[in-house]
């Protein structure tokens, strides 16, 4: 059971409301994370300029690449599932997605390993790369203007990981086929 409760659509203003559509994917979608942050609208409003920033920026593929590296250190036990199930609808390679959920870096599909590779960098010093870190990513490709979006879309992710681990965000029915014993172990809270 949840600790913070999804909205009951029916008691939101309209823009919040619309809002909540778009960023679900419209009536009948649902996803918990947003349904349980429409709680607080503002919040909201800010994850929907976020998430339609980061559309500008990133293919859905590095978005989703992205989350999973990010959901993989923070052990978010919903997104890890959510973006395995999310890349599957997106016809990533089963084995891709498996790979990912391991931690395996893409060395097959060298741009998206390369952002593995920046994200996980930037997760793990905080940010605080190296001038021969920083330089050598923007000569392999990843100019100032990604590295922005790049933050960007760590930090949605980063809140929507902790509000799905303190609110305990349950999982939705089609993704459960996607939580293994994998995705339990890496989010299992005493990693």
């Amino acid at each position: 059971m949840p600790r913070i409760k999804p909205v009951d659509r029916n008691q939101l203003d309209d823009a919040t409301l619309s809002r909540l559509r778009a960023i679900s994917g419209g009536d009948e979608a649902r996803w918990n994370v947003f349904e349980g942050i429409a709680n607080h609208p503002a919040t909201l409003k800010a994850l929907d300029g976020l998430i339609k920033a980061i559309d500008d920026g990133l293919t859905k593929l590095e978005q989703e690449v992205i989350a999973i590296e990010i959901a993989r250190f923070n052990g978010c036990g919903y997104c890890l599932p959510a973006h395995r199930f999310i890349c599957s609808e997106i016809r990533l390679d089963p084995a891709d997605i498996d790979a990912l959920t391991r931690g395996e870096l893409l060395d097959h599909r060298p741009q998206l390993m390369l952002m593995q590779q920046f994200v996980r960098l930037a997760l793990e010093k905080k940010g605080h790369l190296s001038d021969t870190e920083f330089n050598q990513f923007q000569q392999d490709g990843i100019d100032d203007s990604k590295m922005i979006i790049v933050l960007a879309e760590i930090s949605l992710y980063t809140l929507l990981n902790y509000f799905n681990r303190m609110a305990g965000s349950e999982i939705e029915a089609p993704v459960l086929p996607f939580v293994s014993d994998e995705v339990k172990w890496i989010t299992t809270p005493d990693r």
